[in-house]
């Protein structure tokens, strides 16, 4: 005759195995949790790893948008044409002098070039092409043999009429093409430090990226006339524009803003010219890359 069970012995049996898989439940929770923990702490490490890369190629592009256009492209001697290089600490061109400029940091002054552009052979000092275009008020007439300056008289719907100064340019074949000279800079924005530009005569300054802390700028220049470039210089000053072949940035850029606890470390960060900039690891992080 088989045993019976009573039911308070059976309610015990269930208690026990309760209490033995919540003891095996929290063994392998204690186990787990750190496992658990480290594997978020890893997913949020590469994620804000991908942003900032993210980030970083979004910046240089911007850059490389921004700056590409004041390169001589064509096959001309680009004659007259200059760029000038500044410190925010010292005297400042007059369209910006009014800006608050950010302390360690360089501005730009330099033409866009190309932005239009159009094929033309000159019969007239005064000519019209049948081409329209955000032509702004300064036009270069460019071939391999000479470059001449010129302006826009009148934009129309289908057309646009040129006037150029120097009579060499009547019978040659060539491509006019536009210039508009800009200087780039750095100073509060809307919500913080910015990357802004403002046209060298008319218009309005435009705030173009947030978040720039600190900005330098090295032209990389070819002083022998060989086609590449053979000195970089950290010297503040005006060069022309046909012998800039490629401009080395460098850029303290924010990844977000900083809460009191992420300050609390802080790094230095020393540039070409022997400045020091310093910046908070934990949102910020220097850029260098080469504008051609």
């Amino acid at each position: 005759m088989k045993p019976q069970l009573s039911a308070s012995t059976f309610s015990g049996y269930l208690m026990f195995e309760l209490a033995v898989s919540m003891l095996v439940l929290m063994v392998l929770m204690q186990l787990l949790l750190p496992v658990l923990a480290s594997v978020r702490q890893q997913a949020n490490t590469k994620g804000r790893l991908l942003s900032r890369i993210e980030l970083e190629a979004a910046v240089m592009d911007h850059f490389q948008s921004q700056l590409a256009p004041m390169f001589w492209r064509g096959c001309g001697n680009a004659s007259g044409l200059t760029f000038t290089i500044g410190a925010a600490k010292q005297t400042l061109p007059e369209r910006i002098d009014n800006k608050a400029v950010i302390a360690q940091s360089d501005w730009l002054s330099a033409a866009h070039l190309g932005v239009c552009a159009y094929p033309i052979q000159v019969t007239s000092l005064s000519e019209t092409i049948p081409y329209t275009c955000e032509w702004t008020d300064e036009v270069i007439f460019s071939n391999c043999d000479m470059s001449s300056q010129g302006v826009v008289e009148q934009v129309g719907s289908s057309s646009t009429d040129l006037t150029f100064y120097d009579s060499e340019v009547l019978g040659r074949s060539g491509l006019v093409l536009s210039k508009q000279t800009f200087i780039w800079y750095l100073a509060p924005g809307k919500l913080e430090d910015a990357f802004w530009h403002t046209p060298g005569e008319l218009g309005n300054s435009l705030e173009l990226w947030s978040g720039i802390r600190h900005m330098s700028f090295y032209p990389l220049l070819d002083r022998d006339s060989d086609g590449t470039f053979d000195t970089m210089t950290v010297e503040y000053g005006t060069y022309p524009t046909s012998q800039l072949k490629g401009l080395w940035v460098e850029l303290a850029v924010a990844e977000k803003v900083c809460s009191q606890e992420e300050k609390s470390i802080e790094q230095e960060f020393v540039n070409y010219r022997g400045e020091v900039w310093h910046f908070y690891p934990k949102c910020e992080f220097i850029i260098r890359f080469v504008v051609s």
